[in-house]
């Protein structure tokens, strides 16, 4: 079992890391397409494919904020 402040205290640290992450992600993603010189076609596969994880990213969060809001209102002091 957990007890829910701490629960809830491991939920907020995962959203803020699905929120921080892609921004750093995308940030390396336009050095790295700098330095090794992809092809164009290479490119837009990247770049597709961090637009879908920004998405998927922006789903998980979302999923996190309901969870946290359950619990919060929750009578239970342990999961």
């Amino acid at each position: 079992m957990i007890k829910k402040e701490e629960l809830k205290r491991l939920i907020k640290d995962a959203m803020d890391k699905e929120e921080k992450s892609i921004p750093i992600y995308m940030n390396h993603l336009r050095t790295a397409v700098f330095w090794i010189g992809l092809k164009d076609k290479d490119v837009k596969k990247v770049k597709d494919a961090f637009v879908d994880l920004a998405s998927k990213s922006a789903g998980h969060k979302k999923v996190l904020e309901e969870l946290l809001k359950k619990i919060e209102g929750s009578p239970k002091d342990a999961f």
